[in-house]
């Protein structure tokens, strides 16, 4: 009985160890599969939030896009094109066919247009153009020529004959009037065409009515915003040419006296008026650019900030969960714009999984690449910042940074350290960054470009 007893003992406590050892294996798988959903919780809260972030930049995008169509859908409304059309066809009508009622008047300019903004004009080329003129213009225009108008009368009384005519309207050159006219004559609209037997008819209509413009603007007295109007364009083009002198260059000095003279008759308001073309040396495509390349550490940054705080030319692109292998690929897109300077902040991603010295060799080699493209860029190394997310990765961080801190002094590189951030610049997982940590991180950049 005693031997039976001890069997069963030793048998009872083999079965414990076997279940105990069995337990203690689960609890070890179960341990590592929870640190492994913990990794992906953390990495897929990372893509939420950087998804989150890339929806606001749209959403903002979205509403930008929105009002700049709402104001172009105004400006249409304000003003239309048949509108215009219509303006063109009354001045057409009023030039060709003059009122009775108004044959035997002064009539002032913009008298036909009062109810518009858009005013009729013909420049030197003999083409038809809208010049816009604003309401305060138009109002100056008709005081001023009313005033004049009330104090030549006494001084001033125009022929019988002249007063059957009809003045000119909106026209700023005799012989641009005398030209359309002309063509008039040989091609006449079809809403005048009555005929080959009233033709002889219409003829003369418009020699007479030629002669009178002759006549009028010969011997009428120029009123005196008119005279107001010459010697703003004949100072403006004395200044025209003094800018002409000083800016023009030299294969422009050899241009034929006729044409500068033409030049000079042109109204201050044409539009076909050539615009002058400062020449500057031409820069280098990516001259003054800076490219900041970074994981999901650099999201928090805002590239408009930088750029007003060092008055530069400066780029930031984000990459989350990037390597520096993946970083080897995503460089590309980047070299092709030609930067001047690259800042990169990669090796994040990296510390739990590799060993500190094979990271460093994959950032040199990331250098490699950069160099191979265009050896004249100048690389600046960003260390690696801080963090709790798992026990003695720090210690690591500390090595990365020392081997970093050599690879730039053997290989002349620029480094920019951030041992300003701590823990409390850091978020609730304890790998990124909060709202307090990006800004130490951008100013650290912004020294950092400001004496590239």
């Amino acid at each position: 009985m005693s031997g039976d007893i001890r069997e069963l003992r030793s048998i009872t406590e083999l079965s414990f160890e076997i279940r105990s050892s069995r337990t203690l294996n689960e609890n070890i798988s179960l341990k590592e599969e929870v640190s492994h959903l913990n990794e992906k919780i953390k990495n897929q809260s990372c893509l939420i939030s950087d998804m989150d972030t890339k929806l606001k930049e749209l959403n903002n995008e979205r509403s930008s896009l929105l009002t700049v169509i709402r104001v172009l859908q105004v400006e249409n409304q304000n003003f239309p094109h048949y509108q215009r059309q219509q303006q063109m066809a009354n001045l057409h009508a009023n030039i060709n066919h003059p009122p009775q009622s108004q044959q035997s008047q002064h009539v002032a300019p913009s008298a036909h247009i009062n109810q518009t903004e858009w005013n009729y004009a013909y420049d030197n080329t003999l083409d038809q153009r809208l010049i816009y003129q604003t309401e305060q213009q138009q109002r100056h225009h008709q005081n001023s020529y009313n005033e004049t108008h009330q104090s030549q009368q006494q001084s001033y009384q125009p022929k019988p004959q002249q007063k059957q005519q009809l003045l000119p309207q909106h026209i700023y050159q005799r012989q641009h009037l005398v030209a359309h006219l002309h063509d008039n004559t040989h091609h006449p609209p079809q809403s005048q065409y009555v005929g080959p037997l009233v033709q002889p008819q219409i003829n003369q209509e418009i020699n007479e009515r030629n002669h009178a413009y002759s006549n009028t603007f010969d011997h009428q007295p120029r009123p005196q915003w008119e005279q107001a109007e010459q010697q703003y364009i004949s100072n403006n083009n004395d200044t025209h040419q003094l800018q002409k002198q000083s800016h023009q260059p030299h294969h422009d000095q050899q241009q034929p006296p006729q044409q500068k003279q033409d030049h000079q008759l042109r109204p201050y308001n044409d539009t076909s008026l050539p615009k002058q073309h400062h020449h500057h040396p031409k820069k280098h495509a990516g001259e003054d650019l800076t490219i900041i390349l970074g994981d999901s550490l650099t999201r928090g940054i805002n590239t408009r900030n930088i750029r007003r705080s060092t008055s530069k030319n400066v780029i930031i692109r984000t990459f989350p969960v990037a390597t520096v292998k993946d970083m080897v690929d995503y460089i590309k897109p980047s070299l092709r714009l030609q930067p001047a300077h690259i800042i990169i902040h990669v090796g994040t991603n990296d510390l739990k999984s590799s060993e500190v010295k094979t990271l460093t060799e994959n950032i040199s080699k990331l250098c490699d690449e950069i160099y191979n493209f265009d050896p004249k860029i100048d690389i600046t190394l960003s260390q690696i910042i801080t963090r709790t997310d798992s026990p003695g990765i720090n210690e690591k961080v500390a090595q990365l940074n020392n081997l970093l801190k050599g690879l730039c002094e053997a290989r002349k590189l620029g480094i920019i350290s951030h041992e300003n951030i701590d823990e409390r610049g850091l978020d609730r997982f304890g790998l990124h960054l909060n709202r307090s940590g990006s800004g130490i991180m951008a100013r650290n950049l912004i020294n950092c470009i400001q004496h590239l």
